[in-house]
């Protein structure tokens, strides 16, 4: 027989917030919750400082499209939708700091209205990718390089050139 299911019932273990521990997003001593926002509220302020958006670093630019599934496929209309994961990494260098003067914060969290991203539309997209894929904040590391991973539909426009409709 299988064991019992666990009591939802029970309270957790109470945990004051002081104790609450973020070791694991920076190194060396234990910060609590505030000095942690504090200090990521510090770097990203000094960051965006006089960061202009709409002027573009001088990079390369990662594309990479995880296929998660096959939502639907007309063959008829020439069209396809897919959920999938827009993956895109480049640098920047007006976005590199010492981690040793932040605590150690070893990433920092912007939005795409805060920071330059890269202008990029897939060829065949039947809408806009800004109007498919989630808003999700991207991560930036002490070296300036920037990961955002964008999970959401593409429509595209296909050939079905060689079906044999059944």
């Amino acid at each position: 027989f299988p064991p019992p299911a666990p009591s939802y019932t029970q309270q957790p273990s109470a945990v004051k917030p002081t104790e609450l521990s973020f070791a694991g997003r920076a190194s060396g001593p234990e910060l609590t919750q505030p000095s942690l926002t504090s200090e990521a509220t510090r770097l990203r302020s000094d960051l965006l400082r006089g960061y202009d958006r709409l002027a573009a670093p001088i990079t390369t630019v990662g594309v990479q499209i995880r296929f998660f599934k096959v939502e639907g496929v007309r063959a008829a209309e020439g069209s396809m939708r897919l959920k999938i994961w827009l993956r895109l990494t480049w640098s920047d260098e007006r976005l590199r700091w010492n981690a040793a003067e932040y605590s150690n914060l070893s990433y920092a969290v912007f939005g795409e209205h805060e920071v330059w991203v890269p202008d990029i539309q897939p060829y065949n997209t039947m809408v806009g990718i800004s109007n498919t894929l989630d808003a999700v904040a991207m991560t930036v590391s002490p070296d300036g390089s920037v990961f955002w991973s964008r999970p959401g539909m593409l429509d595209v426009m296909c050939k079905f050139s060689g079906l044999v409709a059944l």
